[in-house]
């Protein structure tokens, strides 16, 4: 599972407005400016990373914002999607796609609460709380943050466990934590205050391997594949010739989506029963279900 900033982005809902536009030039290219400027008192901001993803992947030659706060690409098509990433953690991520002729963007950033997480799992089992606590065990995994507001980053934690998220704006969110040989967890948790610490994350050993191959025959060729967990996706790419693999899954019932790029093709329900669960061919139109 992976994952990617394009195809099944979510679009930052924070307030954006467009200054200008200007027509596509010759081949449906055109020229973008991005301005970031802090929500609150409307000043220009420095030292913001931005990366551009054209609608087929392609990530652009990466900017940063200068004394004007603005950021340029040359040549650009419609749907590219663009995300403002602060290294100094000011600021709330944001990202946009952009439409053609929107030539010249001006997106607000707001502030935001950074939060500190640990994950762990438990080595055996005890009745006592202080054994409870002395068989914690640090994993090292990706947590994957899905906030309501903003847009979605992916962390991995240290050799004892921890990381750091955000920062954050107010608001729920939920955390997806994946690591090799454990069972995908999601969590929801609500930022509210300042406190820095979420606390320990648990996983459990285990988890499916749902895997399978696509065949859309004349139709688009599919890029990737996801599947819905408890309002997330989890994501894994299509092999140019058809075949993927999701890992970690727990059991019980699901949708298989598949997509090209952030365009919906079919959708599959599965039920997760076993360890390894083999969907064979999936074709547009069929039934198929996990055994």
């Amino acid at each position: 599972m992976r994952y990617v900033a394009w195809g099944f982005v979510l679009l930052g809902v924070l307030p954006q407005w467009s200054c200008e536009a200007r027509p596509a030039g010759a081949g449906g290219y055109f020229s973008l400016e991005v301005c970031a400027t802090a929500a609150q008192g409307g000043a220009v901001v420095r030292g913001i990373r931005a990366r551009a993803f054209l609608p087929g992947g392609t990530e652009l030659a990466e900017r940063q914002s200068g004394e004007d706060g603005t950021m340029r690409w040359d040549r650009v098509v419609e749907g590219v999607v663009v995300r403002l990433e602060d290294p100094q953690r000011r600021f709330v991520a944001l990202e946009r796609r952009i439409l053609e002729g929107e030539g010249s963007i001006l997106c607000e950033l707001t502030s935001g609460f950074t939060k500190t997480l640990r994950v762990v799992t438990f080595a055996g089992k005890a009745s006592a709380a202080e054994a409870i606590e002395a068989a914690a065990v640090p994993v090292v995994a990706q947590v994957e943050v899905w906030p309501m507001e903003g847009a979605r980053e992916r962390v991995t934690t240290d050799a004892e466990g921890r990381a750091t998220i955000g920062p954050l704006a107010r608001g729920e969110l939920k955390l997806v934590v994946s690591a090799p040989g454990f069972e995908t967890a999601v969590y929801d948790f609500s930022v509210r205050s300042r406190p820095e610490e979420i606390g320990d994350l648990r996983i459990e050993r285990g988890g499916a391997e749902l895997r399978g191959r696509i065949d859309t025959g004349r139709e688009t060729r599919a890029t990737h594949v996801a599947y819905r967990l408890q309002g997330v996706l989890l994501e894994a790419t299509v092999t140019r010739d058809g075949h993927f693999a999701l890992s970690g899954l727990p059991r019980g019932s699901g949708t298989l989506v598949v997509c090209r790029h952030d365009r919906e093709l079919f959708t599959r329900d599965v039920v997760i029963r076993g360890s390894v669960i083999d969907l064979g061919v999936l074709r547009p139109g069929e039934v198929a279900s996990g055994l």
